[in-house]
């Protein structure tokens, strides 16, 4: 009859009637690991037989067959019956675990009832783990408690601490909880938590950790601690932001995104940790805008979390169209260095400005000239973009294009190419034309032929790429996107590319060079193909996997700085 009567019940529990806290309460105590379940789901249940089981978090019942009902049913981590009374109340005051230290579901269901009462994914600590985790607090020293949470040999229902790996970071968790006294393993547990969290917001930890600290409500794993989360995070101090109203909107893994980029840059306590997010924000938004016009709305939409930062300044000044600009291309991790750049430019241009309707000027002009046959060459404006001391560390976000890491490097250490911001070069993003036009004139120290009459709209002589634009259209390397602009702010097609370096290399292809193929080669422009067939044959460019060259595909940084170190090297 007994095995009759769990068949009945299995059959029904791949359809399960989440139920109320009133309908299946689980207690758990954490000095014996003794479980005992109850609830009161009603009449309906008077004198009815009950049955509760427990099942591993994940594990589930499906394609039971009868004949092999005894093997099937080990899977259950418990399974105990009762008799409910006559108002339906149930209890089962001593569970009987199989296996414990592990996160358990269980399952309370009547005999003939088409309803199972579930409770959430609930943390069992056997017997023998409840012994050990007081011994160990017992000690009261740090380096046991480290050895015990570094090797797990005491495990915890404590998410955050079950996801770090960094010994540093245990070190500093072990340190907190170290040379204290606890009454019970429940306050050990939770000093445990409020440590993890603690350290997760004052020191640099992956991106999914600070999601579990800081939107724990948001995290499966980490709902039954919101409350406590919650009381450390700080994040009730930040919510009112727009910048964190922002996120909150986001999808988790558009929101991990967010905080990979503050992971990556690293923090120093809660401030820095939520200025470096609000910056996130910013920068995620003025990436994805698009043109330069749409950064006046951005910034006004994330005024209340720039620090520092005077929005009317910003946005009467005259300045403001060649500022929105430079901030594509820029990059910048506190918001606080958003701020201090605007004034800084602003007041530069205001200086400029005056020096020129002075009849001064702060370049200087060049001791001599060369000639170069009929030519006289000027040597190019020095750029007023700093260069990177030369060390092998220079940029702490290249680790994932080691195929690339040497050619940035070197790059970076001739003045060739530099970051966009604090130890940061964006590998994976892609090449404006401006951008690519700078490096060609400064890998090849191309010279600038003063007789250019170049005149494109959007080329502000003031801004750092016009000197170089300037000497590549005067060698014939470039041409605008029409006659009247240039092309600023446009990612360059890797067809525009190949042409521009073999016009700057003074290559002379001919028409009459074999094209090795590619499978889209009906699809580059004529203007294009010989230099594409001429690189390919050189071996500076190659084709996809799938044999395409896709010519009218953007190059990213680390690409571009592939191709032009094999020119150089």
């Amino acid at each position: 009859m007994k095995k009759l009567f769990i068949l009945t019940l299995i059959s029904i529990c791949t359809s399960i009637a989440v139920c109320s806290a009133a309908d299946i309460e689980v207690t758990i105590n954490n000095e014996t690991g003794e479980v005992s379940v109850s609830g009161s789901p009603g009449a309906g249940n008077a004198e009815k037989k009950m049955m509760l089981y427990a099942l591993k978090e994940g594990d589930v019942l499906t394609g039971l067959n009868p004949d092999e009902t005894q093997k099937e049913t080990e899977i259950f981590s418990a399974i105990e019956y009762c008799e409910a009374d006559i108002e339906g109340n149930y209890t089962f005051p001593n569970v009987q675990m199989r296996n414990a230290d592990d996160k358990y579901i269980f399952y309370v269901t009547a005999d003939h009832s088409d309803t199972t009462y579930q409770s959430d994914p609930l943390y069992v600590i056997s017997e023998s783990a409840a012994e050990s985790l007081r011994d160990v607090f017992l000690l009261n020293d740090a380096a046991s408690i480290k050895t015990a949470i570094t090797n797990k040999s005491v495990k915890l229902d404590a998410p955050v601490l079950n996801l770090i790996t960094d010994d540093a970071t245990l070190e500093i968790i072990a340190q907190k909880l170290a040379n204290k006294t606890y009454d019970s393993n429940d306050a050990i547990i939770k000093a445990v938590n409020i440590a993890s969290f603690e350290t997760a917001i004052e020191t640099t930890v992956p991106a999914a950790i600070m999601d579990s600290v800081l939107y724990p409500e948001c995290n499966e794993s980490m709902k039954e601690y919101t409350e406590l989360a919650n009381s450390v995070n700080l994040m009730a101090e930040k919510s009112h932001l727009s910048t964190f109203k922002q996120i909150k909107k986001l999808s988790q893994s558009e929101r991990i995104n967010i905080l990979e980029s503050v992971s990556k840059t690293g923090y120093t306590g809660s401030d820095d940790m939520f200025d470096k997010i609000s910056m996130a924000v910013i920068m995620d938004q003025i990436k994805n805008c698009s043109g330069h016009g749409d950064i006046t709305g951005i910034l006004s939409d994330y005024q209340d979390a720039i620090e520092r930062f005077s929005y009317s300044s910003y946005s009467s000044n005259k300045y403001l169209n060649d500022l929105n600009k430079t901030l594509l291309i820029k990059s910048f991790t506190k918001t606080k260095d958003l701020s201090d750049y605007i004034t800084k430019y602003y007041a530069d241009k205001a200086a400029a400005s005056s020096n020129i309707s002075s009849g001064t000027s702060s370049s200087k002009v060049p001791d001599t000239l060369l000639v170069i046959g009929e030519k006289v060459v000027v040597p190019p404006v020095t750029p007023p973009e700093p260069i990177l001391a030369s060390n092998e560390d220079r940029f702490n976000d290249i680790s994932d294009v080691d195929w690339a890491k040497e050619a940035i490097n070197y790059l970076a250490e001739k003045g060739i190419v530099s970051g966009r911001g604090e130890k940061q070069f964006a590998p994976k993003d892609n090449v404006k034309r401006e951008e690519f036009v700078t490096m060609l004139v400064r890998a090849f120290d191309l010279k600038n032929d003063g007789n250019s009459d170049m005149n494109f709209s959007d080329v502000n002589t003031d801004e750092w790429y016009a000197p170089y634009i300037k000497t590549a259209y005067a060698l014939g390397i470039v041409k605008g996107v029409s006659e009247e602009e240039f092309g600023t702010g446009i990612y360059i097609s890797r067809q525009d590319m190949a042409v521009m370096i073999t016009r700057a290399k003074n290559i002379e292809t001919a028409d009459s060079m074999p094209e090795n193929t590619f499978a889209d080669e009906d699809q580059i422009a004529d203007y294009a193909r010989v230099s594409v067939a001429y690189l390919k044959n050189a071996g500076v460019i190659n084709g996809y996997d799938d044999g395409s060259f896709r010519p009218y595909g953007n190059a990213t940084r680390a690409e571009t700085a592939k191709i032009l170190y094999g020119l150089l090297k």
